[in-house]
């Protein structure tokens, strides 16, 4: 391996940036706050945010503790949230968000995924459960789409999702308009789509669907169109 000298400069000369760059958020530690005793945390937390406020005033720092369950009793910009479990919770936690201060600090959703039995390699089941959860995080598209009204009628309002997005193309000016609907059901449903406002400059259509005959197929280099 050599003497641990050359390995620690091969490392620093790896990592580091070699002009400065600019840095606009920073993370406070991971998941400490999923413990029962977070004082620890808070007190060090505490000493990183007045520091890094002190220096340097326009980065926006990021607290480990889950601020969508109780209020936070310490500064921040936002709020890490993590959440790891099967599909079904996962597609249920659609509304997590719906109910939280808007005032508050902003909600940084950065690890979430269906895992375990539910997850296969990359089963539609586990898709369909992220997807679910995807639409419920409204108004945090980060690709600078518009949030759109969009009003589901069915009969079956805790299985089926839908949302919708419009966005202009930077490189050639043209509008686009996005209907996302996600049926966690195991029953097969007809929709029929109304669009409103579009005027008489709308031109083609184009449908995407994502099936398969059991939950739990997977697409594969072997196997690409299987879902």
């Amino acid at each position: 391996m050599g003497d641990s000298g050359s390995n620690w400069g091969s490392v620093r000369a790896t990592m580091r940036h070699t002009k400065p760059f600019n840095l606009r958020y920073d993370v406070v530690g991971n998941e400490e706050c999923y413990s029962f005793d977070t004082s620890d945390y808070k007190e060090n937390y505490l000493k990183f945010y007045n520091a890094i406020k002190r220096y340097y005033p326009g980065i926006r720092v990021i607290s480990n503790y889950d601020g969508s369950v109780d209020q936070l009793d310490h500064p921040t910009d936002l709020y890490d949230f993590h959440l790891y479990t099967n599909a079904n919770d996962l597609f249920s936690n659609v509304h997590h968000f719906d109910h939280i201060s808007r005032g508050g600090p902003k909600v940084f959703v950065s690890e979430y995924a269906v895992y375990q039995e539910d997850a296969g390699t990359v089963s539609l089941l586990a898709t369909l459960g992220e997807v679910g959860f995807l639409i419920g995080r409204k108004g945090t598209d980060g690709s600078g789409a518009m949030l759109l009204n969009a009003t589901l009628l069915t009969n079956s309002p805790t299985s089926i999702l839908a949302s919708a997005i419009a966005w202009r193309n930077s490189s050639d000016d043209r509008c686009f308009l996005k209907a996302k609907v996600v049926n966690f059901g195991n029953i097969q449903v007809k929709l029929k789509i109304s669009v409103y406002g579009l005027g008489s400059n709308s031109s083609r259509l184009t449908k995407i669907v994502l099936t398969s005959n059991n939950v739990m197929d997977e697409t594969s280099l072997n196997e690409p169109k299987k879902v």
